[in-house]
């Protein structure tokens, strides 16, 4: 069972800006909700695979900032992991119910100036 209470509470740790660590500070808000995360991945983009063994569901993809924004603001729950392929590693953040959150507190669900696509998972 994922307790997403206990998991926003761990976000506090965020920093302002990013770190470049944003798969370990996710795992680490999925393991504070008490999900193991035995076996996980190094890079964000390959969660998109591993979050479906761990109880997620992917639930959406949502490409360009104004759907996401718009998919923020009428379909986001607060628990929800977004993965997204962008430059090597990927990026990956959760929904708080306020804010995307990775190893910063993002301003919007996809941190990048491009137009890129988000897949949407939720605990299941």
């Amino acid at each position: 069972m994922f307790n997403i209470n206990a998991a926003i509470s761990k976000t506090k740790i965020a920093g302002k800006k990013s770190q470049g660590f944003c798969a370990r500070f996710v795992r680490t808000y999925i393991e504070a909700g008490g999900v193991k995360t035995t076996g996980h991945p190094v890079s964000a983009y390959q969660y998109a695979s591993f979050l479906p063994k761990i109880g997620f569901t992917k639930i959406a993809s949502v490409a360009g900032k104004s759907n996401q924004a718009n998919w923020t603001t009428t379909n986001a729950h607060p628990g929800d992991i977004a993965v997204m392929k962008h430059g090597q590693h990927g990026h990956i953040c959760m929904w708080t119910g306020s804010y995307w959150v990775s190893d910063f507190i993002q301003n919007r669900m996809y941190p990048y100036q491009d137009e890129g696509t988000c897949d949407i998972f939720r605990y299941t």
